[in-house]
């Protein structure tokens, strides 16, 4: 949330008459967003002392907050900052920014069919309410191989970074097992041998990490915290989905 909440906070206060939008997964998750903003312009003391002038017709209504606006030489119709989910009816807006903010979720990308919808409702609905200038940025997580954030990066017109929350791994470690309850627990790790990196260090460390690695197995954790989907494209039959028979001879 740090990241739709501190730029739109920015651009709307440092420029009149700018209009962003904010797109979450749902259009309950783009509130929470939205609710942040408005709490740090309706009590933030540095932000009410700074920028007290750009705040004086401050208004709040419903999914849209309205701020520093200039009306001498035109009636504005679209708000400064306005909320909306994913696939939602937002068609006419045009906005200076744009924030997709964590939109790919399991659920919209579990068929071929939703991944679709996906893209198509940015590049058809989105894109086009960008005003000249104006520009789109994202935070997310990689769901699938195949998903929109897999178009983005394969397509030109997009910019996109990648991290990932272990950026070397050591050549090896051992886990540290402790028995609890008749069964063997992973608690922590030894023995590291070799240079490693982590991309949060004060608050996700190489520990910590491998031991989410190990709850969540391989392929869920790349995928959550390294933005690696690349071993789910294996995943193609799930066991449950398969009969099994015995020839009669």
């Amino acid at each position: 949330m740090f990241l739709p909440r501190s730029v739109l906070e920015h651009e709307t206060l440092f420029n009149k008459n700018f209009n962003s939008l904010i797109i979450g997964k749902t259009y309950k998750q783009a509130n929470k967003t939205l609710k942040v903003v408005k709490t740090d312009l309706e009590e933030n003391k540095l932000i009410l002392r700074d920028f007290g002038e750009e705040l004086d017709e401050y208004d709040s209504v419903g999914n849209q907050l309205w701020y520093n606006i200039d009306t001498t030489d035109q009636i504005l119709r679209d708000a400064t900052v306005e909320a909306n989910g994913l696939l939602g009816d937002i068609t006419g807006g045009h906005f200076n920014l744009i924030i997709l903010d964590d939109i790919i979720d399991d659920a919209n990308c579990l068929t071929p069919d939703s991944r679709r919808k996906v893209m198509e409702w940015v590049q058809g609905t989105i894109i086009p309410m960008l005003k000249p200038g104006g520009y789109i940025s994202g935070i997310g997580t990689r769901k699938h191989y195949d998903d929109a954030y897999q178009e983005m990066i394969d397509s030109p017109g997009w910019y996109v970074i990648q991290q990932k929350a272990i950026l070397k791994m050591p050549k090896s470690f051992e886990y540290v097992y402790k028995t609890i309850g008749g069964q063997q627990i992973a608690v922590g790790i030894k023995n590291v041998v070799g240079e490693y990196k982590v991309l949060w260090p004060d608050v996700w460390s190489l520990e910590l990490l491998l031991l989410e690695k190990k709850t969540m197995g391989s392929i869920l954790f790349n995928r959550e915290y390294n933005n690696d989907t690349s071993q789910m494209k294996g995943k193609i039959l799930k066991d449950f989905w398969l009969n099994k028979y015995v020839i009669m001879k």
